[in-house]
């Protein structure tokens, strides 16, 4: 990839929510995510580690900015194994033949110039306007930021953060991830990864929350039943001890006790993993649940037309 700025950085690839606190740590920069279609767009206040955000991905989309203006933005694709950089720090001129011909030059700019880069974007990015993509490769510099994030379908408030208005953590709606310590990362990761937001195929995980997660008072029924069998397997093998039969019934016994116990604490780390990332679904009911109740609240307040009606005498 090419050199980039120093600047805030707009990362748009099928990375994963579960891996980046890994990278928020790195960049040591709060890390704002957004979904994209089959994408994810991660917005930095600060250049991403490149290596493996640009390597490790099937496809990357990257722009790179500089807010004061000095340097030039910098786009850089890379697809099937492909690269392609845009950057507007110089123009395209068509050659004399090729300015007299229309067909030419339609096809010149369409294949082989702005056009082709737009396309190789929206091969990724169904959901983004083409038009204003092209608009904005062609257009001014100081403009990229900013029409960038509406040809792209994203919040208005990421262009600002590109021109370094605003703090990616501070943008509306957007998943916020802050550096944290180790054992933090890997609380967040797992979370994200059994949310059904990770790298692991969102069917296994959705079977594991109803079997483990929807339902934890069955988990732990049939986990104490478990339990209370390898106890029982296990002190018939110690009073068999001496037979061979009765060490191999305690191994059994054993491992079936150890294995139930650990299930139910690994159990309930997830889950608190899961409530403390807001993620669960118990506490996104809760919260959904809330928000009805204050708008029903909102909506049958009274209002400043009707305060003085109410349970005012007549």
């Amino acid at each position: 990839f090419p050199e980039v700025r120093e600047g805030p950085m707009l990362l748009i690839s099928d990375l994963s929510f579960a891996e980046l606190p890994r990278y928020a740590a790195q960049t040591g920069s709060p890390i704002a995510a957004f979904e994209l279609g089959k994408a994810n767009a991660i917005l930095a206040d600060v250049p991403l580690p490149r290596r493996k955000a640009y390597v490790s991905p099937l496809f990357v989309i990257m722009l790179s900015m500089d807010p004061s203006g000095l340097e030039p933005p910098v786009l850089a694709i890379r697809q099937d194994g492909n690269r392609v950089v845009w950057r507007w720090d110089y123009a395209l001129k068509d050659v004399a033949w090729v300015a007299e011909n229309e067909a030419a030059r339609a096809f010149a700019h369409g294949e082989l110039g702005d056009g082709a880069v737009v396309t190789r974007m929206c091969e990724d990015l169904p959901e983004a306007n083409g038009d204003l993509l092209r608009a904005v490769l062609v257009g001014e510099p100081a403009a990229v930021g900013r029409d960038m994030a509406v040809a792209l379908g994203l919040p208005a408030e990421v262009g600002d953060s590109l021109d370094g208005l605003l703090e990616a953590r501070l943008i509306p709606g957007a998943v916020v991830f802050e550096p944290k310590s180790f054992t933090e990362r890997i609380q967040t990761t797992v979370a994200y990864e059994v949310a059904g937001r990770g790298r692991a195929t969102p069917s296994f995980w959705k079977l594991y929350r109803k079997l483990y997660l929807e339902h934890p008072h069955m988990m732990e029924a049939v986990a104490s039943v478990q339990a209370g069998l390898g106890v029982l397997v296990f002190a018939s093998g110690v009073r068999k001890w001496n037979k061979p039969s009765g060490k191999i019934l305690a191994g059994i016994g054993g491992a079936l006790a150890v294995n139930s116990g650990t299930r139910i604490l690994a159990t309930q780390w997830v889950q608190a993993a899961l409530e403390y990332e807001g993620l669960a679904p118990r506490a996104r009911s809760a919260a959904s649940a809330a928000t009805a109740g204050s708008a029903e609240s909102a909506a049958t307040a009274p209002t400043a037309e009707t305060a003085a009606s109410v349970g005012s005498p007549e």
